[in-house]
């Protein structure tokens, strides 16, 4: 899946998405990719946008850019799910599940969710079904062994481990982006274990996606979804109950 990109425009110092195509079917999702800004002048009016608790919680992030990707993220959203459902960004209600899942109060169908690393966020819509959405910038550490036993299966973590040394980066993230996902979809947060949620093979999602079961016997489709240089991403969708 190849997500479209989300830019903004300021006309009259107000803040919109660029024209962007938001027809989404039922029992479909789809992905739309941002670019974070470095614009205090858009920044601000993003800013505004948010309710009074998202503005709290902005305002509790010690770190700027940690700061200012929250408001962006948060905002874009608000933009991006008033144009699909033809409300003002501002207007648009959330409810928090158990393990802090967001929902569009009075739109039971409607499905969403974000998540962001490095210069991008990655956000996704969908209709009639649930969905999970994630993003990370890969990156070389020294602990990668430890991470991958904090991730992966014991199947995964042998197959990991016989991959080049060259390749693991790469196909670490690959598979945590992809367990993330499904968590996502799911909402069941990361009491589902991520080392109990087996992915089947450690490679590339198939165009067509791959079934994965996890929790009670949760089926979930993983989608293959394209990322920038240097990034890993997934979406995983699984049905309404």
């Amino acid at each position: 899946m190849m997500p479209d990109h989300l830019t903004l425009s300021s006309v009259e110092d107000k803040l919109a998405l660029c024209p962007v195509d938001v027809q989404i079917q039922n029992g479909q999702g789809r992905a739309w990719l941002f670019r974070f800004i470095d614009d205090v002048r858009m920044h601000d009016g993003l800013f505004t946008l948010l309710s009074d608790d998202e503005r709290a919680r902005a305002m509790a992030f010690r770190v700027a850019t940690a700061r200012n990707q929250y408001v962006q993220t948060r905002a874009v959203l608000r933009l991006l799910l008033g144009r699909v459902l033809n409300l003002p960004a501002k207007a648009l209600g959330f409810e928090y599940g158990t393990h802090g899942k967001p929902t569009l109060r009075n739109e039971a169908c409607w499905h969403f969710n974000v998540a962001h690393s490095g210069d991008y966020a990655l956000l996704a819509v969908a209709r009639g079904i649930h969905i999970g959405v994630d993003i990370e910038r890969q990156r070389v550490t020294d602990d990668l062994d430890g991470l991958a036993r904090m991730v992966l299966s014991p199947t995964e973590a042998h197959q990991w481990a016989r991959l080049p040394h060259t390749d693991r980066v790469a196909a670490f993230f690959s598979l945590w982006t992809a367990k993330e996902a499904v968590v996502k979809a799911l909402g069941c947060g990361l009491g589902l274990g991520l080392t109990t949620l087996d992915l089947g093979e450690v490679g590339p999602v198939p165009e067509g996606g791959r079934c994965v079961v996890a929790g009670e016997a949760v089926t979930c489709k993983l989608m293959p979804i394209s990322a920038p240089a240097g990034y890993s991403a997934a979406l995983a969708m699984h049905a309404l109950r």
